[in-house]
């Protein structure tokens, strides 16, 4: 995409249901969702000849998305929990079909549920990586593995989650 108007608006109107859901679903309060989506077409506009041609616009948009709700929660103080916090980087991994299929509360809703149902130890490393922020050398320190297989548990847990939430999603 090369500047043009018309190319921009049709790219707007192709997805701003999705990007709303996954600002929402990072957490957003919904009285400030099309504030920070707004913030999201202002920044790709001004840097959308940055976008490598490998990146499809929409994952371009996610990623603005994404930094754009860390920089509301810095702003606004509040710490984001494991969910709002990583919910995009899991729906990210789905097709652009699923984006729309759960509203935010039920993602977190249904990431909660599938979190639970994860075994203990991959949970713990989950949660220390996400919620705590710890680098998998930090994680294989405390929980005894080597950084490689910490990597290899998150993978493998990211997979897992997002297999239960397609079984929500599909019902």
């Amino acid at each position: 995409m090369t500047g043009g108007g018309g190319e921009f608006e049709e790219l707007v109107k192709q997805t701003h249901v999705e990007i709303r859901v996954a600002i929402g679903a990072m957490g957003v309060p919904e009285r400030d969702v099309d504030d920070v989506a707004q913030d999201v077409y202002v920044e790709y506009y001004r840097n959308m000849e940055k976008r490598p041609d490998t990146v499809s616009p929409p994952r371009w948009l996610k990623g603005i998305a994404r930094n754009l709700c860390n920089s509301y929660f810095r702003k606004h103080g509040r710490r984001r929990d494991l969910f709002a916090a990583h919910v995009v980087d899991v729906l990210s991994a789905y097709e652009s079909e699923w984006a729309g299929a759960l509203a935010g509360g039920e993602t977190l809703d249904a990431l909660q549920r599938c979190l639970a149902a994860i075994p203990d130890g991959n949970r713990r490393i989950v949660l220390l990586h996400y919620q705590d922020e710890l680098r998998s050398e930090e994680i294989a320190e405390r929980v005894k593995m080597h950084a490689g297989a910490v990597r290899k548990t998150l993978s493998k847990a990211r997979l897992a989650l997002k297999a239960c939430i397609e079984r929500i999603v599909k019902g």
